[in-house]
């Protein structure tokens, strides 16, 4: 095989596996997608990637609006635990003073 003949093996060679990559790619984006049965060229295969990674990104936004939320009401519980703790120390208290005071 002459210098000629190499080189073009090696580009068909480089082409065949540059094609294999973006086969496996595409298969690999379509195994973690949703089940669907829509048509799976590689263009729909792409319109449904963006579709998930946008229903994903705006998933991820409300839990973290959600989670905010969450931590807001668990503050002020807290809060409103940490009264009525006290509130019900002082009580028990000034009622202890009183009947000390009675005797």
């Amino acid at each position: 095989m002459n210098r000629r003949e190499e080189v073009r093996r090696q580009r068909i060679e480089s082409e065949q596996r540059r094609r294999d990559e973006l086969r496996d790619g595409y298969r690999r984006l379509k195994d973690v997608l949703p089940v669907s049965n829509q048509k799976s060229c590689k263009l729909a295969l792409l319109d449904r990637a963006t579709t998930h990674i946008c229903h994903l990104e705006m998933s991820h936004t409300q839990l973290l609006t959600r989670l905010q939320q969450v931590e807001e009401e668990t503050l002020r519980l807290r809060k409103l635990t940490e009264r009525l703790v006290f509130s019900t120390a002082d009580q028990r208290q000034a009622l202890l003073e009183q009947q000390a005071s009675a005797r």
